[in-house]
């Protein structure tokens, strides 16, 4: 991969990351850091708030859903979350 397109990619991501709004979709190529991206935006969701609340997280796979959950570990409590596909 160039780093012009590397570049690119990180910005796109950390925009999506660090962004404000509420709901994202985020829709890209395989292999292209969809799942990275959505974990570090759902462990920076986690971390602000509070115990009460959770967070909802659909994909379209089982596995994808899978995945996410296996990459957040066991550092959040998800009991009022929901992670799965629609």
């Amino acid at each position: 991969m160039n780093n012009l397109l590397k570049e690119k990619l990180d910005e796109e991501q950390s925009i999506v990351i660090n962004s404000k709004d509420k709901y994202i979709v985020v829709s890209a190529c395989p292999g292209s850091g969809k799942t990275y991206t959505l974990v570090q935006r759902l462990k920076k969701e986690l971390e602000s708030i509070y115990d009460y609340q959770g967070i909802i997280a659909c994909s379209f796979t089982n596995e994808a859903s899978d995945e996410i959950k296996n990459r957040l570990g066991n550092s959040f409590d998800l009991s009022n979350s929901f992670i799965g596909t629609i």
